[in-house]
């Protein structure tokens, strides 16, 4: 009611109207946030998961695949979407999400380690390039970019991290914004 344009509010209004049972209210206050926020990742997941734990396939399927597409390498969006393509009989497409899903497995656990290390090694530039690696093709992009760029503030040559991000960009369809040409100029 504070601030009903704010997606993060909205998001956590419908995730603690279901905690609290009430489903149908969660739903409507989460439709509501993916209709007016096409880019509001947590909510198309959070409704997606609503969706698949009412047993409407379907509707999770929906939801699920606006959120992976908004966020690829979300290794328990793409899970959800796996299950929900399952319920619905299209095993092919389904397996295609766990197979992701099971590749994650043993990264995600290295990136749990290398997390720990880093507050002993804050400026192991190879740590946080690793670190990027894993994080930007099984957790997040965004976030995987993030760490892509304190590599680069750390040791602005780096030739790996130039690439990454270079490639970064291209995933997104962003061939003008090339972090490793702005680099590369300096």
């Amino acid at each position: 009611q504070v601030a009903p344009e704010n997606p993060e509010a909205a998001f956590r209004l419908g995730r603690t109207l279901l905690k609290l049972g009430r489903e149908s209210e969660s739903r409507d206050v989460l439709k509501m946030e993916t209709d007016r926020h096409l880019e509001n990742f947590e909510a198309f997941a959070e409704l997606g998961n609503l969706e698949l734990q009412a047993d409407h396939p379907d509707a999770a399927r929906i939801a699920l695949e606006h959120a992976v597409a908004l966020r690829p390498s979300s290794t328990e969006t793409r899970f959800s979407r796996g299950k929900a393509l399952q319920a619905l009989g299209r095993k092919d497409e389904a397996a295609d999400d766990f197979r992701f899903v099971q590749r994650s497995t043993k990264p995600l656990i290295r990136l749990s380690q290398l997390t720990s290390r880093l507050p002993k090694e804050p400026e192991n530039v190879e740590l946080r390039f690793e670190i990027a690696s894993i994080t930007w093709e099984f957790r997040s992009r965004e976030e995987g970019l993030q760490w892509y760029r304190s590599v680069l503030a750390l040791d602005p040559a780096h030739a790996d991290a130039h690439a990454a991000v270079a490639r970064h960009h291209a995933s997104i369809g962003d061939h003008n914004q090339s972090e490793d040409r702005s680099h590369s100029d300096n």
